[in-house]
């Protein structure tokens, strides 16, 4: 077994693992239902016992409604728009309320290409794509298929602190009227430590605001996604309370075993007891230095052996919690980040993981910042 350092969060829809290691397959769990399948909302006892487990590459997640069941009478789960569409087909259960490419390809597979979540409107890398073959919509869906990226489209803002000097497109789509940015629907779980709505903030970034701002949400992606009319006050209130009650995590290690096991404080339970709110931690907030603060206390009684592991077991638990150790003391140094260096007019910030990602036992930043860490300049 390769050594290894690994970290896991509980995340705002959000998981992190570090490290690399030969994983088998782990015992027990709940298999997904096939991808793409089919629910039918219209009987009397629509509904799906909560929590939810299901494997992924690194043992399993669940996924927990507070309500106690998952109710697929909710608007979440019906097709509101034109294009057969809801919330549900860009948001699975089995995708911790993602999308996975690997289900994606599955979708694309057992339905030749036309199961709703592939539409040119958005699915597909430009809207004028040819889809009249089985290998012209595997090329049109390549971005989907590979990344499980859906194109958002918008014109670049009157405002914006930049120009469009060229257009570079293999899609032969884009411009400055209309944007090509591709990106991996947010997980619609975890909600209630959300500091902001959406990748960009540009659904709200008032805290106190946060219910609104989900609503809207709702409503855009029923009218653009779905290309639907938009929906009811009582539809888009159902849909964000459905939401709103779901927390996701990480649940087993398939070399670790059970995260929640001999003392860790690990897994969906735990996370809905989870204080937060806005500017909770924040390392700017008060006289703490950044690189002072603590984000992640969840495996710390994992230093304390427990009988019956195996070596393999044991290794796995000690890599997670050196893991977490290292994000929360490990220090560099952060500059050159905009939206943190310039807007605290501190050039360089001696800070660990924490400094950014503060939210206790969760991940996200506790309140609404937005730092350009170099993924918009042309990484890959």
């Amino acid at each position: 077994m390769t050594t290894r350092n690994s970290l896991f969060l509980l995340g705002s829809g959000t998981l992190l693992l570090l490290g690399l290691a030969a994983f088998a397959a782990p015992p027990n769990l709940t298999a997904p239902p096939p991808p793409g399948g089919k629910i039918d909302t219209t009987t009397n006892d629509a509904r799906l016992a909560s929590p939810q487990t299901f494997a992924n590459g690194e043992g399993a997640a669940r996924t927990l409604s507070t309500d106690g069941f998952f109710d697929l009478r909710n608007p979440f789960f019906l097709k509101l728009g034109t294009n057969g569409r809801a919330c549900a087909t860009c948001h699975q259960l089995s995708d911790g309320m993602s999308v996975s490419p690997e289900h994606l390809r599955q979708r694309f597979d057992s339905t030749k290409g036309t199961d709703p979540v592939f539409r040119l409107n958005d699915g597909a890398n430009a809207p004028n794509a040819d889809v009249a073959t089985l290998d012209a919509r595997h090329r049109a869906y390549n971005m989907l298929l590979s990344k499980g990226l859906f194109r958002v489209h918008m014109p670049i803002p009157d405002a914006a602190e930049f120009v469009l000097d060229a257009v570079d497109d293999p899609y032969h789509y884009a411009s400055a009227a209309d944007v090509s940015l591709f990106r991996r629907p947010l997980p619609t779980t975890n909600l209630r430590f959300l500091a902001s709505v959406m990748w960009d903030g540009r659904e709200g970034t008032d805290p106190a605001q946060i219910h609104a701002a989900l609503m809207s949400q709702a409503r855009d992606a029923v009218t653009t996604h779905a290309e639907g009319a938009a929906p009811s006050e009582s539809q888009l209130q159902q849909i964000v309370a459905f939401e709103t009650k779901l927390f996701t995590t990480q649940a087993m290690d398939s070399a670790a075993g059970a995260l929640d096991a001999n003392g860790a404080h690990s897994g969906p339970e735990f996370l809905t007891g989870q204080e937060f709110y806005p500017g909770v931690n924040d390392p700017f907030a008060d006289a703490m230095t950044a690189a002072a603060r603590t984000s992640f206390s969840l495996y710390g009684l994992w230093a304390i052996a427990a009988p019956g592991l195996s070596v393999t077991q044991s290794a796995a638990r000690a890599a997670i919690r050196r893991g977490e150790a290292l994000f929360n003391t490990r220090t560099f140094t952060i500059a050159n980040v905009p939206g943190l260096n310039d807007a605290l007019n501190q050039p360089r910030i001696l800070g660990t993981c924490a400094t950014c990602h503060n939210a206790p036992n969760v991940g996200s930043h506790s309140r609404a910042l937005f730092v350009n860490t170099g993924v918009s300049d042309g990484a890959r």
